[in-house]
């Protein structure tokens, strides 16, 4: 455990005492974070006692002070609805863990005179939410060089390790292929996608007053560094663009994408801001072993950009839920490796070259016995929940989270056997595509989706309901209506 899950720990267990409040999300925003996932918001959770499965949880890195007491109560209203009543959302907001004291709780103020804070909000809190947000417009950023198993098995060859090939990693993942970036770094990626967006729709540029970025491949933050990378994408690319409002990247996991449009649909609809940009950017190939054939050749890098704007359409409903936990964190973490390898690139020919640095470690084993056991039956319920039949008769799709093949396998399995009429088209699966690319899988399954209507091989959707989980544990869905 890091110096900072133990600080936030211990000033939440000092600030609460015997007191027990009713949290709906708990939300860390440290200063510095050593480690590319599981969140601390994750050690906190399970820290403080809060049950399994009850609450979502996730970091924020912004530079913004005033911002994070924002997003806990956006993220606390999200999770309930968007109907939650103010002052009973008990969001644990930590503060930075160069400071002394936790700076806010929203509505509960801790560490000090929690009871005479009660009720103090701006206004634009207090205001009930007037509308809902809507996704206006997707782009990519997708690399320019596309590593298919033929490639990287050669690749690992060349550096000794056998064994990884075509015949072995379709079958086991379903993936054929994906992108890796050699040249830009995770914030250039971020700024591309974002760039492609706005070429798109240039007239919208100056009317961007937000920026939130989804990723979990930033190996560390520290926002007291002079050096950018340590720095939130969000700030960097708001940076370029011109941008001088807020601006945050939001750590869940592949729970990346729900979570973040959760929390920019709060701001969006409470009136904070009037158009959002979203993004969602991994580099996974910078974070990655490829020695380790149980993690290495699952993942891609890509980057996608949307903007989110007020609308009487969009986002309905918003389930977010976590699992902190100690046994459902190691299925999915991070951890430094003096002896990793990376694939890099000399006279044109891709290589591998040892680099010390952040590698994922992960039990792949257990993560596909908790995908069946929870988030997978989650979306189920949900889609029964919405109507079940009535909701592919309505021309709904569902755009999860592709982590391998087999997952998707089994969230259509339970599908058919709780909606007869449903097809296997209304699941969309991009892992052969693009490999697991965490939380900007919908968003890249969105994109994907919209190119296929604009070629006429698919009617426009009339319901999308959005699923991610992934490392924390967390998991999340939307439930959007274009």
């Amino acid at each position: 455990m890091e110096r900072a899950d133990i600080w936030f720990m211990a000033k939440v267990r000092q600030a609460l005492g015997e007191r027990a409040l009713p949290h709906d999300f708990v939300l860390c925003a440290p200063s510095r974070m050593d480690r590319a996932f599981p969140s601390i918001a994750a050690t906190v959770a399970y820290g403080i006692d809060i049950p399994p499965n009850n609450i979502p949880f996730a970091d924020i890195f912004t530079f913004s002070r005033d911002l994070p007491s924002k997003l806990s109560f956006s993220l606390a209203t999200a999770s309930q609805g968007f109907c939650s009543d103010p002052l009973r959302a008990g969001v644990i907001l930590c503060g930075d863990v160069e400071e002394s004291t936790i700076t806010d709780h929203c509505g509960l103020w801790i560490p000090d005179d929690m009871e005479s804070h009660i009720g103090v909000f701006p206004d634009w809190v207090m205001s009930p939410p007037r509308r809902t947000a809507q996704l206006s417009a997707v782009a990519l950023y997708q690399p320019p060089l596309v590593l298919d198993n033929a490639t990287l098995s050669r690749v690992l060859e060349s550096g000794g390790f056998e064994g990884t090939s075509d015949e072995w990693m379709l079958p086991r993942t379903g993936m054929r292929q994906g992108y890796i970036e050699l040249e830009k770094t995770l914030d250039e990626m971020a700024i591309a996608a974002s760039e492609n967006l706005l070429d798109k729709y240039p007239h919208l540029r100056s009317s961007i007053d937000l920026v939130a970025v989804a990723t979990c491949s930033r190996p560390g933050y520290d926002l007291s560094s002079t050096d950018p990378s340590r720095h939130p994408v969000a700030a960097n690319v708001a940076n370029h663009l011109g941008i001088h409002d807020d601006a945050f990247d939001l750590q869940a996991a592949c729970s990346g994408f729900p979570y973040t449009l959760a929390a920019v649909t709060s701001l969006v609809s409470m009136g904070y801001s009037g158009c959002a940009l979203l993004i969602c950017a991994e580099k996974f190939s910078s974070i990655l072993d490829y020695q380790d054939r149980s993690s290495a050749p699952l993942f891609g890098d890509i980057a996608a950009a949307c903007l989110v704007t007020p609308s009487d359409e969009g986002v309905q409903r918003v389930q977010l839920h976590g699992d902190g936990s100690p046994g459902m964190q190691e299925m999915l973490t991070t951890k430094w490796d003096d002896t990793r390898y990376i694939i890099t690139q000399d006279d044109g020919v891709l290589c591998l070259r040892q680099d010390p640095g952040w590698k994922v470690v992960m039990n792949g084993r257990r993560i596909y016995q908790w995908a069946l056991q929870t988030p997978i039956p989650a979306i189920v319920e949900y889609v029964q929940e919405s109507g079940g039949e009535d909701f592919f008769n309505r021309g709904g799709i569902i755009i999860p989270h592709s982590a391998n093949a087999r997952i998707t396998s089994a969230l259509r399995e339970q599908l058919h056997a709780a909606c007869s009429n449903f097809p296997d088209s209304a699941v969309i699966d991009i892992v052969e595509q693009y490999r697991n690319v965490s939380g900007a899988s919908p968003l890249v399954g969105l994109y994907e989706v919209e190119q296929q209507v604009l070629r006429a091989k698919r009617n426009p959707p009339k319901e999308i309901i959005f699923a991610g989980f992934g490392a924390g544990m967390t998991w999340g869905i939307v439930h959007y209506k274009p």
